[in-house]
């Protein structure tokens, strides 16, 4: 009989890479597995003609003795996390603020430390009018990320999200300098 056909306790163990999970996106079931250690790596641009949900995977590296560490992750993470903010504009333009927020998972809590490094490799963060943002700029950003609606936050949103997602970006999107 073929190997796949015997019962799990009478096979060798196979040594797994990572785990992964696919679902209908929604922000409890993305706020449950992201807990669990699983990050984004898809998300369809279409949502299902059922459920009205996109669907998301989800990938968890394992400890593999043939694969040094578990970072080999990262880089497709990134990736995904590139293509969403670009279609949060387009395909995802629907999608609740909080959601794409949590997709996008930005740090919003520095410490000094990180903040003392920042400020040596050159790394400024400004409001629109060339002023540096105070730390009640800061908290207002994370409270408007929290309570804004969708149709009075699609742009703001998403060039904040440009802005505090992509640290290699050091120019202000235009929406944030441009008179409103």
């Amino acid at each position: 009989a073929a190997p796949w056909f015997a019962p799990a306790a009478c096979r060798k163990p196979i040594r797994l890479h990572y785990l992964g999970v696919s679902f209908g996106l929604t922000q409890q079931l993305y706020t449950f597995w992201q807990r669990a250690g699983y990050a984004p790596t898809y998300i369809r641009q279409s949502a299902s003609d059922v459920t009205g949900e996109h669907t998301c995977v989800m990938l968890q590296a394992l400890q593999h003795p043939e694969v040094s560490g578990t970072a080999w992750l990262e880089p497709f993470v990134t990736d995904f996390k590139a293509r969403f903010m670009s279609l949060l504009g387009g395909a995802f333009r629907g999608m609740a603020p909080a959601l794409a927020l949590s997709i996008l998972n930005p740090r919003l809590q520095f410490s000094d430390a990180d903040g003392a490094a920042g400020v040596q490799a050159g790394l400024v963060v400004t409001r629109g009018d060339g002023r540096q943002l105070s730390p009640y700029d800061l908290k207002r950003l994370q409270v408007g990320a929290l309570l804004c609606t969708h149709k009075l936050c699609t742009v703001w949103y998403g060039c904040w999200a440009v802005l505090c997602c992509k640290p290699q970006v050091r120019k202000q999107p235009e929406c944030l300098t441009s008179p409103a």
